[in-house]
């Protein structure tokens, strides 16, 4: 808890990229507390600020990359987005990229009279996802905070071989062996 830094890696999760769209500083920090209605103690993900106390924290969030090692089916985070003013709405869009290409993606709307706070997620296949919030207000910026990230990777092809192989092995070994005596091989005609 309390990390901040430009690249932020957990569960082989790495989040980069913040672009805080004018926002005074371009770094993750890890924040202790439960404040959105998913979230799960004892922290969660904010945006170019930190504070050692526990509570309620968000700052300006304009995009972010979120990578991980092989190719993924599903993502899902738990998101708090809101705007600065009650008037204007902003949405937060979770894209899921292959190749660079938007393949899937969910989008939402926020402002501060109506906050979202719940999941966000994209099923496909890509090896890549950004989240960007974009609408009128303040260069199309929110005020967001994340957890509960989760990533369903697509096994390589050389794992479910393995797999299969080792399934294969372990089916031989408990085939039953029969043991003949002498005196069963001549009633056979052996």
């Amino acid at each position: 808890m309390g990390f901040v830094g430009k690249t932020f890696t957990d569960g082989g999760i790495t989040f980069s990229n913040l672009d805080t769209r004018g926002g005074p500083s371009h770094t993750f920090a890890v924040q202790v507390g439960s404040d959105g209605v998913g979230f799960s103690p004892p922290n969660y993900l904010v945006f170019g600020i930190y504070s050692p106390q526990a509570g309620l924290l968000f700052a300006r969030f304009g995009s972010m990359d979120i990578s991980f090692a092989g190719e993924a089916t599903t993502v899902s985070l738990d998101v708090y987005a809101s705007t600065g003013l009650f008037t204007w709405e902003n949405s937060l869009t979770l894209q899921g990229l292959k190749a660079g290409d938007v393949v899937a993606s969910e989008t939402v709307l926020a402002s501060q009279y109506w906050p979202y706070d719940g999941p966000l997620s994209v099923s496909g296949d890509f090896d890549s996802v950004r989240l960007v919030a974009s609408g009128q207000y303040s260069q199309g910026t929110v005020m967001l905070e994340v957890d509960n990230v989760s990533v369903t990777i697509i096994p390589e092809p050389q794992t479910n071989g393995l797999v299969a192989a080792g399934i294969s092995l372990l089916a031989l070994a408990y085939i039953p062996r029969r043991s003949y005596s002498p005196a069963t091989l001549v009633e056979l005609g052996g």
